[in-house]
């Protein structure tokens, strides 16, 4: 059976948490893996020139797409869960790639975050594990030439929170079987809002939801611990018994090295303004019932 449910996007928009809680339903299969490399958004044979992209999402990259659909030839149950959340950023060419290797009945669901604090979120991110050395100002700056020079998705700061276009072809492509979520209520209330995607998948009601955070961003609490943080390195050794630890045990150690860091008004109103055309475009696509928290403040 090949995938019939995806969480496309976006990124820093606790995806994984949400990815963690459906897979534990009885009605809910997937791979072995969360992103399938991507395949969704960019296709087969696709590598990056970032730092650490030859470690990190390339290391897996599909040559082939047959590839991507032999991951699911044995998996079987009422819905099938692909979560690359990048596909939403792939614009057209990802809805090709639906629906050539996803169910024709496939259900998508998209989280939206606040913009600016996604853009924060990816840029801690990537400062944490000692792949970005420039500041927030900086990275943005250097924003086009990274993408010209085909660094993957994660370095695109500004352009992935520009929702309103990236949503806009999916919306006329699978309308009402694309489910739009708030960040805010899911991570505030993400017992009622787990609850209600799987009654949208006519699931009934959820498996218990483990409130359990994953993938936080902050900063490092010493210079020790950011150092610490930098060994662990894809394809190190340090990496690899780090990442055999159980997702409780990782998340313990992510709390130990790093302390939250609340993003200051100062921060955002210094990008707010480059996404009012797209937040504009974003509120005639949703209803106005269907708008997040943020978007409603905005």
């Amino acid at each position: 059976m090949r995938p019939n449910l995806l969480i496309a996007g976006g990124t820093r928009c606790a995806t994984t948490f949400l990815h963690n809680n459906l897979i534990q339903h009885p009605g809910i299969s997937g791979s072995a893996q969360k992103e399938e490399t991507h395949f969704l958004a960019y296709g087969a044979g696709v590598e990056f020139h970032g730092p650490d992209d030859v470690t990190t999402i390339n290391r897996n990259i599909l040559r082939h797409a047959h590839q991507w659909d032999e991951m699911y030839l044995n998996v079987e149950n009422t819905y099938v869960l692909e979560s690359s959340t990048s596909t939403l950023y792939g614009g057209e060419a990802a809805i090709d790639r639906i629906n050539t290797h996803c169910e024709p009945d496939v259900k998508i669901i998209v989280i939206l975050r606040d913009p600016v604090k996604r853009m924060i979120s990816a840029h801690q991110y990537l400062s944490n594990r000692g792949s970005e050395t420039l500041g927030l100002m900086d990275a943005v700056a250097a924003e086009r030439s990274r993408m010209r020079d085909n660094w993957h998705h994660l370095w695109h700061y500004a352009a992935m929170g520009r929702y309103g276009e990236q949503l806009l072809p999916f919306i006329k492509a699978f309308g009402s079987r694309l489910c739009i979520l708030d960040y805010d209520q899911l991570t505030l209330h993400p017992v009622e809002t787990i609850t209600a995607v799987c009654e949208w998948l006519n699931l009934g009601a959820a498996c218990p939801v483990s409130t359990r955070p994953v993938n936080q961003s902050g900063v490092a609490r010493s210079n020790t611990a950011l150092k610490m943080v930098q060994g662990l390195k894809h394809g190190s050794i340090t990496y690899a018994v780090y990442d055999r630890l159980p997702l409780g045990l990782r998340q313990w150690v992510k709390n130990l090295l790093f302390a939250r860091k609340p993003e200051t008004p100062e921060v955002g109103s210094r990008f707010k303004s480059m996404y009012e055309t797209d937040i504009q475009l974003l509120k005639g696509l949703l209803r106005r019932a269907d708008w997040p928290m943020w978007l409603r403040e905005w």
